[in-house]
């Protein structure tokens, strides 16, 4: 049986004005998640593939009367031996504070940008570039490693972090801040005033014109909506009061006889670049086109 050699642990603090100490489990269980997909990803790039998938993370029960929560990296003693890992094996220390700091450079200069992007990127050498950053009138520069560029420009990155600062922002949150600590010392956090810089991860990008090919299977005139089955996806549509007789009649045809036809009008494609939601413009059936 394999043994642990080292281990390393930190935090993850939930704070807010909470009900009996207690959190939405949901919350919790997605703030977790997403922390821990975030991190894994920050040592992917700072460490490759293989040393990130090695190295272990592991969280402990919350303690009584706590909403802290314990984190526990480790390798594998047994997983030592491969050459890959030893540059990172020999110290574990240094590679996982390397780990919680590569994702402290992460938010603190998306925190900087407040939801922009950078006025200029500049290589400097062949380990670091500078970042210009110009946010209402207030000019600043960061100079980081080629890593930590590769962590700014990652759409997973972002997506996880989104999640995390969505816990903040909804409606109905009680968690004003979320924080990452080792040995009681704040490493990094999101709080509700900074929340809304990380929402672009789970952003989604409206398509002015696009076609979509399907059968519609669900058509409500009253409301105007309905669904359209593309490929695998679902996907639900609108209609304007507006449009043409000929063209409700299309839709109409293609419910009742599960025909395929073309809608065109305005398409919100989620992060997977996956249609969402489209507000019909046009509608053609597919016999017109043959």
């Amino acid at each position: 049986m394999s043994t642990v050699q080292e281990l390393f642990e930190f935090q993850l603090s939930f704070k807010g004005q909470l009900v009996e100490n207690s959190v939405d489990a949901f919350d919790v269980a997605n703030g977790i998640l997403a922390t821990s997909q975030s991190l894994q990803e920050i040592a992917e790039i700072h460490f490759g593939e293989q040393a990130s998938q090695n190295l272990k993370l592991n969280i402990s029960a919350f303690k009584k009367g706590s909403l802290e929560s314990n984190f526990i990296y480790f390798f594998d003693a047994a997983l030592f031996a491969a050459p890959v890992l030893i540059p990172v094996a020999r110290d574990i220390v240094q590679t996982c504070t390397g780990i919680l700091n590569g994702y402290e450079t992460y938010l603190n200069i998306k925190k900087m940008l407040k939801g922009g992007r950078p006025e200029k990127i500049t290589p400097i050498n062949q380990d670091q570039i500078k970042i210009d950053i110009n946010v209402n009138g207030n000019n600043n520069a960061v100079i980081i490693g080629y890593p930590d560029l590769r962590a700014l420009q990652s759409p997973t990155l972002a997506k996880n972090t989104a999640k995390i600062a969505q816990l903040l922002t909804k409606d109905d949150s009680l968690l004003e801040e979320v924080i990452l600590k080792k040995d009681k010392k704040m490493i990094s956090s999101i709080d509700k005033d900074s929340a809304q810089y990380f929402k672009t991860g789970l952003e989604t990008q409206v398509l002015p014109a696009m076609k979509l090919k399907g059968v519609v299977t669900k058509l409500d005139s009253k409301v105007r909506s309905g669904y359209i089955s593309a490929g695998s996806k679902r996907i639900p549509f609108t209609y304007l009061r507006d449009l043409e007789q000929s063209q409700f009649e299309i839709l109409a045809e293609s419910l009742k006889k599960q025909v395929q036809i073309h809608i065109v009008g305005e398409v919100e494609m989620d992060f997977e670049s996956e249609p969402r939601s489209v507000a019909i413009q046009k509608v053609e059936s597919e016999l017109k086109l043959l």
